[in-house]
C-alpha cells in the first residue's frame, strides 16, 4: 500500500456525471486539476484529479499526496476496505471536492454506521 500514490476510479464505478464542461475539458487535455480531499479522519488534503487510459478504459485518478492520505488513515484504510467518494462544491465559486467515506472495514467486514 506504500507504494501507491494513487486512487484509480473507472468510469463504470461512477453512479452520475460530475464534473462541469470546463473541468471535463481540462482533463481530456491531459490535464490534472487540484480538488480538495476530505479524509477518513477528518484532515482536508489537496490532492490532484486526472483522467488516465488504464487498457482499454478510462479511469478518473486521485493522485498528488495520496500517500499522505493512506499514511494519515493507515489505521482505518486496511486491505479490503469499501469506501465511497461522495463530490462536493464549495461556493461561491463552486470548487470541486470529495470525500472519502469507509463504509466497510477491511479486516473484519464489519459495516460501519
Amino acid at each position: 500500500m506504500s507504494q501507491q500514490n494513487h486512487l484509480s476510479i473507472s468510469l463504470k464505478q461512477i453512479k452520475s456525471t460530475f464534473l462541469n464542461d470546463d473541468e471535463e475539458r481540462m482533463l481530456n487535455a491531459k490535464r490534472q486539476m487540484a480538488i480538495a480531499f476530505v479524509e477518513p479522519c477528518i484532515s482536508v488534503s489537496t490532492v490532484n484529479l486526472a483522467k488516465w487510459n488504464i487498457g482499454s478504459s478510462l479511469s478518473y485518478i486521485i493522485n498528488g499526496d495520496y500517500s499522505k492520505v493512506l499514511k494519515n488513515n493507515r489505521d482505518s484504510l486496511k486491505p479490503n476496505a469499501v469506501v465511497q467518494i461522495w463530490l462536493f462544491r464549495v461556493q461561491p465559486n463552486s470548487q470541486l471536492g470529495f470525500a472519502l467515506i469507509k463504509v466497510i472495514d477491511g479486516e473484519n467486514s464489519q459495516v460501519i454506521d
